[in-house]
């Protein structure tokens, strides 16, 4: 693994630590100063709407001269008005605290997707190193969704959630140093001198024309609908259960620690069928893991339950990369990515709202919508297969 890789690796690791543990920080923060679930819900999903704008972060990353640079000033963006949002929170000022977390937002979306486009920049283009390195980046996601959430956990019941999420900020500061030094010019993207980038009109076109990208739109946005539910949903399985708001972070790390491992199994082992029979297959898996959620009658079992959960999300993570380089056209593949990137984060913030509404009603209620969503996205997708 060159240096460059060696860089990003440790930069998008920093980098997802703070975006995986800063949605369970605002909830344990809104929790912690007795928030309604209906507070919680709208303030979770602040943190998920400015990704509806990835397609102009992709574009202004496009027409950067230092892409990289842009990221890394980003992560200092993230870091200060993260710490806005912890100081609104704590005086009960929601609408002030919801306006921060909208710039956190916009932030995650260039450490997320934002960074994860110029990793086909810095390697080979040759088919084995680039799965390698889509590998990696699942790890750095999983590394994120597990220690993000067990940081948050661990200094929350320790401390408070205030320390706990102020403490978080320092990663993505360490990440803008990493980040500023990946190479501007191996990071950029490169058109041909004949043609200019593709334009957004271009790209939805390009969509809307191929079934297996619509195929892969609709199978991530349903499965980034029902996952966003879980951090929700675990808080207050912790507080039914044991009786402990603390508890409900275990469970989310415990489903960042399902990620992990099926991360490293997908380096040690790449996945080799057709990307769309093993996203449909992993969706359904996805499904049938909240319904063991749903079901479970003790804490250890819920345990369990969140970590089946992450182990067949990445697998599914790990199909989506696959799907979207397969599938996308050469030029503005970036950007293809970018907007599976939205549309995924849009259907996380509808996740997120609706649980927020639904949760004190039953715990389980947003559980089954989300299984409808995925079984409505797995027809709809084998509908798209017949008809082409």
């Amino acid at each position: 693994m060159g240096s460059q890789i060696t860089r990003y690796v440790a930069a998008a690791t920093l980098a997802r630590v703070a975006t995986g543990g800063s949605p369970l920080a605002v909830i344990l923060m809104a929790r912690y100063y007795d928030a309604s679930g209906h507070t919680l819900g709208l303030l979770t999903a602040c943190l998920t709407l400015p990704h509806l704008f990835g397609p102009f972060y992709g574009k202004w990353l496009e027409h950067s001269k230092a892409p990289c640079r842009l990221i890394a000033c980003m992560a200092w963006v993230l870091a200060l008005f993260f710490t806005f949002s912890v100081i609104a929170i704590s005086y009960n000022s929601m609408y002030l605290c919801g306006l921060f977390l909208l710039v956190c937002g916009s932030s995650n979306a260039f450490l997320m997707g934002g960074l994860s486009t110029q990793l086909k920049h810095l390697v080979s283009q040759e088919p084995p190193a680039r799965r390698k390195a889509f590998g990696f980046d699942a790890i750095s996601y999983a590394i994120g969704m597990t220690l993000g959430p067990l940081l948050i956990s661990a200094i929350a019941a320790s401390y408070s959630p205030t320390i706990a999420s102020l403490g978080l900020m320092c990663f993505p500061l360490l990440a803008s140093v990493f980040i500023a030094t990946l190479s501007p010019s191996q990071s950029k993207q490169s058109y041909s001198n004949t043609s200019a980038p593709p334009t957004m009109s271009d790209i939805i076109h390009t969509i809307l024309k191929s079934a297996p990208l619509k195929k892969t739109l609709i199978t991530t946005a349903s499965t980034s609908f029902a996952l966003s539910t879980l951090p929700v949903i675990a808080v207050y399985l912790g507080e039914h259960m044991v009786n402990d708001k603390q508890s409900g972070a275990y469970l989310v790390a415990s489903y960042g620690a399902g990620n992990l491992i099926s991360a490293l199994y997908s380096i040690l082992k790449p996945l080799q069928k057709n990307a769309l029979t093993l996203m449909r297959n992993f969706a359904m898996g996805i499904a049938l893991c909240l319904l063991g959620i749903a079901l479970s009658n003790s804490y250890s079992i819920a345990l369990f339950g969140f970590l089946l959960a992450g182990m067949v999300n990445a697998l599914f993570f790990t199909s989506t990369l696959a799907a979207r380089t397969e599938y996308a056209p050469e030029r503005g593949a970036s950007q293809v990515y970018m907007w599976v990137s939205t549309i995924k984060m849009a259907f996380a913030s509808l996740g997120t709202l609706i649980a927020g509404f639904t949760v004190e009603t039953s715990t389980n209620l947003p559980l089954f919508v989300s299984i409808g969503v995925i079984g409505m996205a797995i027809i709809i997708g084998a509908r798209q297969g017949k008809s082409t």
